[in-house]
């Protein structure tokens, strides 16, 4: 499942400090800075990542922030400009590459869960089963979820902040998996460049549909 964000504002740029001296407009400055008193989140995961804290703003590296959003920096040395541009991300692997043990041991464990969450309909029921099931996975799983088709509610471990508007009835790895598994192609995620494989399995309660369960796995890096 690729996850989609909107109303996210990076507004954390870096200065390079040495000895707490910072030179602006031609004049040098002495300033009191704290170091790496702030612990960094994003989305909710915490970030390893130097910082420093002046006058109530926490000021971070930009190439080290611009790498999490899968952007790099370039310097511009005529224009003395850091330039934020996109990383060429498009490097697919063909689902073909994957391992069909991967692939066969994911659809034991989608039927597995699937089972589980027939008769779920609590919220952090279904959390709590989708986080057991991560946990005793033999796959290396990044994420995995479960969309209602009632409700169009969403719940992932880990969890995630989603568009307020996201619907998992709309998306392909839910619309897709109709009847059967569906396997989407494998994609990189721009976080951490790890190739990710989705599949995911309609849960019927009788003859009726519930929702779609899905998990992310790790199957390679870029």
């Amino acid at each position: 499942m690729k996850t989609y964000f909107k109303g996210f504002v990076v507004g954390m740029i870096f200065m390079a400090m040495i000895n707490s001296f910072v030179l602006a407009g031609g004049l040098l400055e002495t300033i009191d800075v704290l170091w790496n008193s702030v612990n960094i989140e994003i989305l909710g995961e915490k970030i390893e990542m130097n910082n420093l804290l002046y006058n109530g703003t926490t000021y971070v590296p930009l190439r080290e922030i611009s790498k999490v959003f899968g952007k790099k920096v370039e310097w511009d040395k005529d224009l003395n400009a850091a330039n934020i541009t996109p990383v060429d991300m498009s490097i697919k692997v063909d689902v073909e590459e994957v391992s069909s043990d991967i692939i066969d041991q994911a659809k034991l464990e989608l039927v597995g869960i699937s089972e589980k969450l027939t008769d779920m309909q609590n919220h952090d029921e279904i959390e709590k089963i989708l986080q057991d099931f991560k946990e005793m996975s033999k796959l290396d799983i990044e994420y995995i979820y479960f969309g209602a088709q009632d409700s169009g509610g969403m719940s992932i471990i880990p969890k995630t902040v989603l568009s307020e508007d996201y619907d998992p009835r709309q998306r392909p790895w839910y619309t897709n998996a109709d009847n059967d598994y569906y396997i989407a192609d494998v994609y990189t995620d721009i976080s951490n460049g790890a190739q990710i494989l989705s599949m995911s399995k309609p849960v019927y309660q009788k003859d009726k549909l519930v929702g779609v369960v899905g998990i992310d796995i790790k199957v390679g890096m870029k």
